[in-house]
């Protein structure tokens, strides 16, 4: 229990504001009085901005187990469908937490003088077990198309949004110029991750970088097929 409890409680630290000011402490009462023999003080509510994603699988099972609660957290989930969207919640104490990537959203909060606190990895690129792939609809792969990195310049590509400035799209593009491909010469379209099921299930995308569990949602339903891993790009990244 203590084990995932950890792992939980680190990955809702992955990003806070460090903005308010610490708790005052409050003066002991007396023993013996009524304020001594007072309820428990409340839990303290605190917002996690995130995305329906499997990285998240230790924080919901903390939940369902409460041991938040046994922590004094009230933690809300507060849903986004990508991280650069978290940022400027973040920024505006809208948000006090959120499982945030170091993507170029990030970077430039921190050169604005947002106040955040990168405190522990909620999830990494690591040899054999990576949480995103890059998927080709099975018809066209079917077809031999999509069997090697060099037929991407003529598929659509989903990327969550905003597509290119992004932490994928940065793993990604060390993969495609080590063939002779830039970025800019791929046709990325920005979508989140829950609408790319659809968007393969009814022809409207030919190819996708997708995280679990949507990558196994697709997968199950015929509509793709898995290829090749993240964690070929950039082994060990977060």
């Amino acid at each position: 229990m203590r084990s995932i409890l950890a792992a939980a409680l680190g990955a809702v630290l992955v990003a806070t504001l460090l903005n308010s000011s610490p708790p005052v402490p409050a003066a002991a009462a007396p023993a013996g009085s009524p304020a001594s023999r007072a309820a428990p003080q409340a839990a303290t509510h605190l917002r996690f901005a995130s995305q329906p994603v499997a990285t998240n699988v230790a924080l919901y099972l903390a939940s369902d187990r409460g041991y938040f609660q046994q922590e004094g957290i009230d933690l809300e989930y507060v849903p986004f469908t990508d991280s650069s969207q978290m940022i400027p919640s973040l920024a505006t104490d809208q948000v006090e937490l959120a499982g945030i990537s170091a993507n170029p959203a990030t970077w430039n909060a921190v050169a604005r003088g947002v106040t955040l606190k990168l405190v522990l990895d909620k999830g990494s690129f690591q040899p054999g077990h990576g949480n995103e792939a890059l998927v080709v609809r099975k018809d066209l792969y079917d077809a031999g198309r999509g069997r090697q990195l060099e037929d991407f310049r003529n598929l659509s590509l989903a990327l969550t949004p905003p597509g290119l400035a992004t932490t994928t799209a940065c793993a990604l593009s060390r993969a495609f110029q080590q063939r002779g491909i830039a970025m800019d010469q791929l046709n990325i379209q920005p979508i989140p991750f829950p609408d790319m099921v659809p968007a393969f299930a009814n022809g409207a995308l030919e190819s996708a970088d997708m995280a679990e569990p949507f990558l196994t949602r697709a997968s199950s339903r015929g509509r793709s097929c898995a290829w090749w891993g993240s964690t070929s790009c950039t082994p060990t990244s977060r």
